[in-house]
């Protein structure tokens, strides 16, 4: 800029701008002076123009466009080419300028349409208006970035703004983040994300007004353009099709009537429900979030009165339309995420169970309860859709080389859309259960789970249907994005599982094979094959009788507490429906595994609770010197007592250490128990508790008195 003829130049180019009626404004390169209130401040006045040259010239010219009569398309690089030539509007004749940019930008320049006013938009991939509001760089000013000088392509008459791009001009925009082609950067879009690319972009195309063929002319181009490797031709046109039945006009009514849910009959078999949301699920695929969300509402309201109860329309129409249609999809590796073949046959639900229980005990040392109970839950992960609690399955040994991995290769073999992973992010968790819909099988959870509650809070969060959601900031704009962690999942470790996510699961506890104990060994490249059918059958059998496990209700044994009620209701639910003697072993297998339901720390605290109520019954036979009935109990005296019960784990409380008065007054905090001083008769004191503090909280966690 320090060249005179360029300064002479910008003062020029401003004056000829005001000359136009054009409203201009100085620029320190692309900002507004410190002293302005930018284009708030652009005049056509030819002497204040003049004036603010003469006192700035070295300033470059920012031109506000619609006081000035016109409205700027900014075109940028190579992506914004690529829409704007699918829009037609390279192929419109009107003014236009080359930016500095060093990837080639333009400034398309229209005549502003009348009526109502235009704020900044973006209408498409690296495509934004600048009309009522904003401002855009013009020649010849000097690029602060690459030093390049901006200037007019051509001197061509303004035209006016075809109409289908003022379609998309004009319709609102969303509060969501401006449409762009995800995780992609200028070398192209990877293998992996292909699929959502596109899909995105053609979302965006439509909602904005484009028509089908316009969308997928500019899709085979992205493909020719960004794709490493391309994707077939078929599977763009597929991906075009899908987001072309979206009709931007159509109503919420329109789309309940062309699923075929607003014509269903009262009380509708399960089969039509099922597919009517998948017809849904089509029509919306090219919807804005809140636009998606406004249509699951509608559909819940129509199902509910067609007869199902409004938790039942609810769970049917979040299973159906929580991914997004093909906007969701991603490419994954062929096979890896794909639903069961259905069966040809009926299936005998019984039949099928056994199988499952036999086939896991043929590979794995199991009790007969912990097989019942892996049948059952490999059953449930096929009809998840039918229920709002998901128990995890946990899977535990105290050592390796307890058949911990040999179990986790059977279930991925058996449940639908397994997906195995040993090393995963509390990140990679979420997004993969929101995008993929997995039954998700975490092994070696004890390397990383402990250090990081990250990942607790993750699979807690996934246990009830309503609260499966983790929320995370996205994108350059830090958007809060709501993420589903809602699924099937498998936690397999060596040790304990953290108690909250105790609390959430169904536990398989494994021991090592003793040397009597027979059992085949698992080849994957010949057995896991042969499990193929029972998954297809599981499948099968989920799908044909999702309606009658949305309803059921079945008895769950009263020993079982309310968190542990809830964990086995699904699979008591498959138990009652299958019969058979099937209900009878399911209830044995739940009472078996979770009897009174407690957390490993909580059974803890009741097993103190119970030594301690028989140690304070003997004493309370005993008597004082005075004659009086023993009721006040050292702290020492108690741990005595409790170490000299060798069954039970107070003389190895902790890394082999003995059970110590500073834990002992921690198991009982919760309980409202806690040390007191106690005086002796020659003057000193101890730390002890009184009987009495006991009473209220034995009759509540033992349900018995004192025995005095």
């Amino acid at each position: 800029m320090k060249d005179s003829i360029t300064k002479r130049t910008l003062g020029r180019a401003a004056v000829d701008a005001a000359l136009k009626g054009w409203h201009v404004f100085p620029l320190n390169g692309k900002t507004p002076l410190r002293s302005s209130r930018g284009f708030h401040d652009a005049t056509s006045d030819l002497e204040e123009v003049s004036s603010l040259w003469k006192k700035h010239p070295e300033a470059n010219i920012g031109l506000y466009p619609a006081p000035s009569g016109l409205l700027v398309i900014d075109v940028d690089g190579e992506d914004g080419r690529r829409t704007a030539r699918g829009l037609g509007l390279l192929d419109t004749e009107t003014l236009r300028a080359v930016t500095g940019r060093a990837d080639g930008g333009l400034h398309l320049y229209f005549v502003h349409p009348s009526g109502t006013p235009i704020g900044n938009a973006k209408i498409g991939v690296g495509l934004d208006v600048r009309a009522d509001h904003g401002y855009v760089v013009m020649p010849p000013s000097i690029h602060p970035d690459t030093g390049a000088e901006y200037h007019w392509e051509n001197d061509l008459p303004l035209a006016q703004v075809p109409d289908s791009v003022l379609t998309l001009i004009r319709r609102p925009q969303a509060n969501s983040p401006s449409p762009s082609v995800p995780n992609t950067d200028s070398t192209g879009i990877v293998e992996g994300e292909r699929n959502a690319a596109l899909a995105s972009m053609a979302g965006s195309m439509r909602r904005r007004g484009m028509s089908p063929k316009a969308i997928e002319a500019a899709l085979v181009e992205e493909n020719e353009q960004r794709c490493e490797p391309r994707l077939d031709a078929a599977e763009v046109a597929r991906i075009a099709t899908s987001i072309g039945r979206y009709d931007p006009s159509h109503t919420l009514a329109d789309r309940l009537r062309l699923a075929g849910l607003t014509q269903l009959d009262a009380t509708p078999p399960m089969a039509a429900v099922s597919n009517g949301i998948r017809n849904l699920a089509d029509l919306i695929g090219g919807v804005d979030p809140l636009d998606r969300e406004a249509t699951m509402q509608a559909a819940v309201q129509c199902l509910k009165e067609k007869g199902l109860t409004l938790d039942n329309a609810r769970r049917l129409v979040a299973s159906g339309l929580r991914t997004n249609g093909t906007v969701q999809k991603r490419d994954a590796p062929s096979g890896l995420l794909t639903d069961p073949t259905p069966w040809p046959e009926p299936v005998d639900g019984a039949e099928l169970l056994d199988d499952l229980a036999a086939t896991v005990r043929r590979f794995v040392v199991l009790t007969e309860d912990a097989a019942i109970t892996i049948a059952l839950w490999v059953l449930f992960a096929h009809a998840h859709a039918a229920f709002v609690i998901s128990p995890l399955l946990g899977i535990t040994s105290p050592t390796m080389r307890c058949g911990k991995s040999t179990l986790l290769e059977l279930l991925l073999a058996l449940v639908p859309r397994g997906l195995a992973a040993s090393n995963v992010s509390p990140a990679a968790i979420f997004r993969a259960v929101d995008e993929l819909n997995p039954t998700l099988i975490v092994d070696e959870a004890d390397s990383f789970m402990k250090s990081d509650t990250q990942y607790i809070n993750v699979l807690n969060s996934s246990w009830k249907r309503s609260m499966a959601v983790v929320i995370r900031c996205v994108g350059d704009n830090h958007a809060p994005t709501p993420f589903s962690t809602w699924g099937p999942k498998v936690v397999a470790l060596i040790g304990q599982l953290p108690s909250t996510l105790d609390d959430r699961a169904i536990e398989i506890r494994l021991e090592r094979r003793m040397p009597g104990e027979k059992i085949e060994r698992l080849r994957p490249d010949r057995d896991v094959e042969s499990l193929e059918p029972l998954k297809r059958k599981a499948w099968t059998f989920a799908t044909a009788n999702l309606k009658e496990l949305v309803e059921a209700d079945p008895e769950i044994p009263e020993v079982l507490d309310d968190r542990a009620q809830d964990n086995w209701r699904g699979l008591l639910a498959l138990a009652d429906l299958v019969g058979a003697g099937w209900p009878e072993r399911a209830r044995r297998a739940a009472i078996a595994l979770d009897a009174k339901g407690l957390g490993r720390e909580e059974a803890i605290r009741i097993q103190l609770l119970e030594d301690l109520r028989d140690i304070i019954s003997d004493a309370g036979r005993s008597f004082n010197a005075d004659g009086s009935p023993v009721t006040r109990f050292a702290t020492n005296l108690l741990l005595k007592e409790l170490g000299n019960r060798e069954e039970r784990p107070w003389t190895d409380f902790k890394a082999g250490r003995a059970l110590t008065a500073a834990q002992l007054a921690w198991l009982l905090r919760p309980f409202g128990i806690r040390p007191k001083a106690m005086w002796l008769p020659n003057g000193k004191t101890l730390r002890g508790y009184n009987a009495s503090a006991f009473a209220d909280v034995f009759r509540r966690y033992l349900g018995e008195e004192i025995d005095r």
